[in-house]
């Protein structure tokens, strides 16, 4: 496992992401929330589904030739490109930006971080769920500068991000809590 970097180029936004989000992972884990891998889990097996058409059509075109096994082919090109699209559509549903996704008891968080080209802004988005349907779900915001994280040196201040992580995961539970 590689170490999380605690420091970056201050003149690169994503380089000050990056740090970023490598740290919001740990903090919440600190926090008791047990990271998932579900939604990781399912691209790499449509990913595996995927090599394992190409394989099956490679085989079966090398053992018996092209010209005998094309209609394999095109059934396999197709689901290959079929399996390629779902992969890619559900990843762009449930994995962009995520940058953590875990429970802690009966409680789903979702975080997701943003930074626009050309802004010095860091956005934060935690999404609180009991039932992990994040559509009915509580949530809340936080845009701020890098400047309130990291030093003029490009040295990260994990307190104030903690801080920030910390009040962010409450405000998003308290309504949760009321159920």
């Amino acid at each position: 496992m590689s170490a999380i970097k605690d420091n970056a180029d201050i003149s690169d936004v994503y380089d000050l992401k990056s740090v970023c989000d490598q740290n919001v992972g740990s903090i919440i884990k600190k926090l008791g929330y047990k990271e998932s891998f579900f939604h990781q889990d399912v691209i790499l097996v449509l990913g595996y589904l995927g090599v394992i058409f190409c394989i099956s059509d490679f085989l079966l075109s090398y053992k018996f030739g092209f010209n005998e096994t094309k209609w394999f082919s095109y059934i396999s090109v197709s689901a290959y490109a079929a399996v390629s699209l779902i992969s890619f559509f559900y990843s762009r549903i449930y994995t962009k930006d995520v940058v953590f996704y875990g429970t802690n008891g009966d409680i789903t968080i979702r975080v997701t971080s943003k930074v626009k080209k050309h802004e010095e802004y860091y956005e934060l988005r935690i999404y609180a769920s009991k039932s992990g349907d994040f559509t009915s779900s509580g949530s809340v915001v936080s845009k701020k500068s890098f400047g309130e994280f990291f030093y003029s040196h490009g040295h990260l201040s994990k307190s104030d991000l903690d801080q920030e992580i910390s009040s962010l995961i409450s405000a998003a539970c308290k309504p949760l809590k009321r159920e």
